[in-house]
């Protein structure tokens, strides 16, 4: 059972906690437009704001306002960010410019870069430009 009393209550709690609250989805949202279960509702809901697609667009609208704000980006690299890789080097197996997603590091340092057809290169980190 929960200790709030009400939605606004565990809002604050989430708030004062570091989550952002300002935008909450509910099952509610999904029955206004569509005849289907709460259970359908959890399931619809899950699928549209946890799939690669809305992360992508959620980070990459994240990154464009902190950019418009003036604040400036910490010079680290973490997976599951999205990077752009430049133009092919003598040393790179990749044929072009690509966006994609880091999945790992190697002990070198280096990124793993997965590009969207599932394909995984190896880049130095240096090279890379978070978007």
């Amino acid at each position: 059972m929960s200790n709030f009393k009400s939605v606004e209550e565990a809002k604050a709690y989430l708030t004062e906690q570091g989550f952002y609250t300002g935008n909450l989805w509910s099952v509610q949202d999904v029955q206004d437009n569509y005849d289907c279960t709460e259970e359908e509702a959890q399931e619809v809901l899950d699928g549209a704001l946890q799939n690669d697609a809305t992360m992508e667009q959620i980070w990459y609208a994240i990154n464009y306002h902190a950019q418009e704000s003036g604040l400036n980006r910490k010079p680290t690299f973490s997976v599951g960010e999205s990077v752009e890789v430049p133009e092919p080097d003598d040393t790179d197996i990749h044929n072009h410019s690509f966006v994609g997603v880091i999945v790992g590091f190697r002990d070198s340092g280096n990124a793993v870069v997965e590009d969207g057809d599932g394909d995984c290169f190896e880049i130095e980190v240096e090279r890379l430009t978070l978007i």
